[in-house]
């Protein structure tokens, strides 16, 4: 058996059953484990048991008690003072802080809490005096043990207690009032307060909802003020919003001990809780706590029962519990006791465990059919209110292979690390309420989730559907997949290679739309995506430096706020509104294309911060490297890019406009990757003001990283560089010349737009495709080639929540529809080899010749291609998206237009590019859209 200083170990690839406990047998061993003082055991088994089910309390009080134990007072303060903000009428965990603060004394209080009090510099005995008031005030005894002058705030405040048990509210109030007017560092007065609104019947239901929102806001952690604001919420007919907080009490009070608390078992909302908790136990039990418990007669080495698992443990078996508590782990245990800790794979490899349970552990929708009926309000039945979880998925044998089990294991405990630190971060953060899961879809099990299947490493679909299978599962914990980031390159998750929809030189489409979605319209994304992609070769630095980067950002720099300062923060966040004037931003586009770039451009920064190529550019010109004015440095928050892109270069190019004369080269390079690494930001930081956070990229190409490192591809030398996210297209783009703006130019207006408003910007992303399928509806009747490929094709790169400007609501909000966002029709514009009578005539002919002239003189000459746009196909000749989809997408008449492409091929700087336009002509023959690749 293990000894207390040995370490169970966790092998990601272990694919063993181990046996399912209980919640109360593991609270028993780590009960035990603490009395025979094998603290190191007690750490690994809470930790093991909280990453599973955050949501907690009592795990998080063993949890504290076996890091004071192993004289890690700070730590254990820190989990304390987040048990006594989520509940402050858990007595034992008042208790427990008090005595770690005592040991503590000789130590320095972190003030990573806005808890204790409003100044934690004061004495040690102050501190006590405090704790002491809180003990008195929720027991009458607890703190006489301290010599106090006269009445306390806790002896009044336990008064008013006793009067709001006994129905005296008159005096209740009036003893209330001296003690809020304290405002003490403890949600206990605003708790007591509201329970005696709530009792009394003193306020009606307007003002009881304000008070709690006004509590809420003061208290954002205390799980009293978010229930009595959610039944509020829901009896004010505001359905959503209501079953959207009480969704988050159930992720933070896995439980129920509050709402027990508040409104007594088997309350109406009895059916949202999670029962039975359970957990595969990973964990040799040594030899002491065996003996603690009982099983002490077993063989060295095993565990068999020969009975029945122990009763749930009795009130006075605990630790001075006075009834069963659970909390998330996030809010008891702070990102910065994470990252302080022994770097332990227990703590951050993720043991979720989900089992096949015979009772739906949230029937939450049809929970909220019935509040929807019963308020007449029908429209709230198309909302998915689950609890959204940031799930981090890759693929453990791809990584193992592609680096070896050493620098595998190195990556997914980073991942692991990543996933707790924005539980951590959404615990503290009003703003983003939100869990977090690490899966793993070929080890599902290595991942907690031992009742999915393993999907094939290397096949996107299999991926897929297990993507699809695990949203079904958090669903019976009343979570949904919220937001999906990848983690690794095509070797590592594969893209999706999708039909093109476009008769232009890709023969596929890499693409992760697939992945945001539950079914097979993929062109229209249910949840955000992003990657972190890394490069070719074995060297993982480019993935590990990003996982890096994105741990610190949820690290939460900014140390919570106490007092005063919490509230000018949140009147600062009350009257800010998102800024109206340009941001700090840079623009870079090719000069043929400068009027569509300034009329995106203009959403996020000045139209002198616009650059174009030529004059700007750097051209090769015989063996000597010469510059056109040289190239501009990438600087501000944001960067938009409207450049030539090439499948096999890593450089974007510009290009002149042929009417402008002059003697500009014709396609300059524009930018190159060894540009960016030149440009100081070899060392980057958060926060690095120099380097553009969000970049946009409309270039063919732009976000191609298939078997390429940072040196080949500038979308991989941004993210090494240390930009948060870059979005792009993975193949050829189309975008417009001029007003409207359409394809990825309309993309790009949307998305910046979006970014501007505060949206996250996975979502943002995820928003300007939806706008784009909606505007091509209306304007089209359907989606073409271009559209669809628009649609498909740009990718994130970086983190789906990553957040420059704050959203004036204060929220990181990504909601979930039941139905597909919208109805969308397609039609098929490839080449039909097997299409007759596709001659233009002489209408036609005009109608292009005059379109050529005056927008694409370069495209004199050029290749010549004619389609019609069936609504069917019968996928003879072409593989289409039209043909895989047909029967998904909406029916619509034949538009009876015609689709022509002009195909033309150019050498710059010893590279040839081909460019593409593509012509829509109507039944008069007549061009209404015309669209240039990128």
């Amino acid at each position: 058996m293990l000894t207390s200083t040995q370490t169970a170990s966790h092998n990601f690839g272990n694919s063993q059953q181990y046996p399912v406990f209980s919640r109360d047998l593991y609270l028993l061993i780590a009960q035990s484990a603490l009395e025979v003082e094998e603290y190191r055991f007690a750490q690994e088994v809470t930790l093991g048991w909280l990453s599973a089910y955050p949501g907690d309390l009592h795990a998080s009080l063993l949890y504290a008690h076996s890091l004071i134990g192993g004289q890690r007072l700070k730590q254990a303060v820190r989990v304390l003072e987040g048990l006594c903000q989520v509940d402050p009428e858990f007595i034992p965990a008042v208790e427990a802080l008090r005595d770690a603060l005592r040991l503590s004394s000789t130590e320095t209080i972190s003030d990573g809490g806005k808890n204790i009090q409003a100044s934690l510099d004061k004495s040690t005995e102050e501190t006590d005096h405090f704790l002491a008031e809180w003990s008195t005030a929720l027991s009458g005894s607890q703190g006489k043990r301290i010599a106090a002058q006269g009445d306390g705030w806790g002896t009044q405040l336990f008064q008013v207690r006793q009067q709001v048990s006994e129905g005296a509210f008159t005096q209740a109030q009036a003893g209330i009032l001296p003690v809020l007017g304290q405002d003490l560092e403890s949600p206990l007065p605003a708790v007591t307060h509201l329970e005696m609104i709530a009792q009394s019947r003193m306020a009606p239901l307007a003002a009881m909802r304000s008070l709690a929102d006004h509590y809420l806001r003061r208290w954002p952690d205390c799980m009293v003020c978010k229930l009595y604001l959610a039944e509020a919420l829901i009896d004010a007919g505001e359905t959503a919003q209501g079953v959207s907080l009480l969704h988050e009490a159930v992720r933070r009070d896995v439980g129920g001990q509050v709402a027990d608390r508040l409104w007594g078992q088997g309350h109406r909302y009895t059916s949202l809780w999670p029962t039975p908790l359970e957990l595969g136990f990973r964990w040799i039990i040594p030899a002491s706590v065996a003996a603690k418990i009982g099983w002490n007669k077993l063989p060295a080495g095993e565990l068999v029962f020969l009975a029945d698992e122990p009763k749930p443990l009795a009130e006075t078996q605990r630790i001075q519990t006075i009834r069963p508590a659970k909390l998330t782990v996030a809010s008891s245990i702070p990102a910065a006791v994470i990252a302080s800790e022994a770097p332990v794979p227990e703590v951050v490899i993720s043991t979720y465990e989900v089992k096949s349970l015979d009772v739906d552990i949230l029937p939450v929708q049809s929970e909220l059919y019935r509040i929807a009926d019963r308020l007449n309000r029908p429209e709230i039945k198309g909302l998915d209110t689950r609890f959204p979880v940031y799930v981090i998925m890759t693929m453990g044998n791809n990584l193992t292979a592609k680096y070896g089990e050493q620098a595998a294991d190195q990556i997914l405990a980073e991942a692991a690390s990543l996933a707790i630190k924005v539980q951590s971060y959404a615990a503290t953060h009003a703003d983003m309420r939100w869990g977090s899961r690490l899966y793993l879809a070929d080890r599902p099990e290595s991942s907690g989730f031992s009742n999915l299947q393993a999907a094939h490493p290397s096949n996107a679909t299999a991926i897929k559907t297990a993507l699809v299978e695990l949203d079904d599962s958090l669903a019976k914990h009343g979570e949904r997949i919220g937001a999906l980031l990848i983690l690794g390159g095509p070797d590592i998750v594969p893209f999706h290679l999708l039909p093109n929809p476009v008769d232009d030189q890709d023969q596929a489409v890499p693409s992760d739309n697939p992945y945001a979605c539950r079914g097979d319209n993929y062109f229209l994304p249910e949840w955000p995506v992003g990657r972190l992609p890394d490069s070719t070769g074995s060297n993982p630095a480019l993935l590990l430096n990003q996982l890096h980067r994105l741990g610190r950002r949820y690290l939460n720099p900014d140390a919570p706020r106490r007092g005063y300062q919490a509230w000018f923060g949140r009147l600062v966040r009350l009257i800010r509104r998102v800024p109206s004037g340009p941001v700090s931003s840079f623009g870079y586009t090719a000069a043929v294309w400068k009027q569509a770039s300034a009329s995106v451009f203009k959403v996020i920064g000045k139209s002198s911060h616009l650059h174009s190529s030529p004059p700007y550019g750097v051209e090769q010109r015989d063996t000597n490297q010469k510059t056109v004015r040289g190239v501009p440095t990438p600087s501000g928050q944001f960067a938009y890019f409207n450049l030539h892109g090439l499948v096999d270069a890593g450089e974007w190019f510009g290009q002149r406009e042929i009417q402008a004369g002059g003697r500009d080269p014709d396609y300059p390079v524009a930018l190159r990757p060894q540009d960016v690494q030149q440009l100081g930001y070899s060392t980057p930081k958060p926060g690095n003001a120099r380097l553009p956070q969000i970049i946009f990229s409309e270039a063919c190409y732009g976000a191609n990283i298939v078997n390429k490192s940072a040196e080949e591809a500038l979308s991989l030398c941004f993210l090494e560089a240390g930009a948060g996210a870059v979005v792009g297209s993975t193949a050829m783009s189309y975008g417009s010349i001029n007003a409207p703006l359409i394809a990825a130019d309309y993309l790009g207006f949307h998305f910046w737009t979006c970014i501007r408003a505060g949206i996250p910007v996975g979502e943002a992303l995820r928003q300007a495709k939806l706008r784009l399928a909606q505007e091509m509806n209306t304007r089209q009747g359907y989606l073409d080639g271009e559209d669809q490929k628009t649609l498909i094709s740009f990718v994130l790169y970086g983190d789906p929540l990553l957040q420059i400007i704050p959203n004036p609501s204060g929220k990181k909000s990504i909601t979930r529809s039941l139905q597909p966002p919208v109805e969308i029709s397609t039609v098929c514009d490839r080449t039909c080899q097997l299409s007759t009578n596709l001659a233009l005539s002489e209408g036609m002919m005009n109608s292009i010749r005059e379109v050529v002239v005056k927008y694409l003189p370069d495209m004199q000459g050029a290749e010549i291609k004619v389609s019609n746009e069936p609504t069917a196909c019968s996928g003879n000749g072409q593989d289409c998206p039209n043909h895989q989809l047909f029967g998904k997408a909406v029916p619509v008449k034949t538009p009876n237009r015609r689709t022509v492409t002009l195909r033309k091929s150019f050498h710059s700087s010893e590279r040839k590019l081909t460019q593409f336009a593509r012509l829509t002509l109507n039944g008069d023959e007549k061009v209404v859209k015309l669209v240039i690749s990128r």
